[in-house]
């Protein structure tokens, strides 16, 4: 089945913290996707992501995330049967200022497509 997709998403496995600004709720969880316009967020803890408020997503460790760290709002979500915890549709928060390192790593990652001639190497990046 063919989405409809306004944006690009592409295929990142990410280790990230993440917490409910004004909130005691954090925790970990692990990036799937992204684009320009959100994120695929997988979390680990049980929180009420109907009244979470807005995230914010940063690096897990030591390294900076490439992307930069995200503030957005969740948009959907749905509980993981087999473990604690939610993937949910993050759309970035719309009055912030333009996200150079979101954009400049899109696009480092486009040329890269762009320089694939292998079908599966193009399946292994976007999502």
């Amino acid at each position: 089945m063919l989405e409809n997709r306004r944006h690009l998403r592409i295929r990142e496995i990410t280790d990230v913290r993440w917490v409910v600004l004004g909130k005691d709720v954090a925790g970990e969880g692990k990036v799937f996707n992204i684009s320009t316009s959100g994120l695929l967020l997988q979390t680990d803890a049980q929180f009420d992501p109907r009244r979470s408020g807005v995230l914010y997503i940063d690096a897990h460790g030591e390294a900076p995330l490439e992307f930069g760290p995200k503030k957005g709002k969740i948009v959907w979500f749905r509980s993981m049967p087999s473990r604690p915890g939610y993937q949910c549709g993050v759309e970035f928060l719309k009055n912030l200022p333009f996200d150079r390192p979101l954009q400049e790593w899109i696009d480092r990652k486009v040329e890269a497509f762009a320089q694939a001639e292998n079908a599966n190497i193009l399946n292994h990046y976007i999502s």
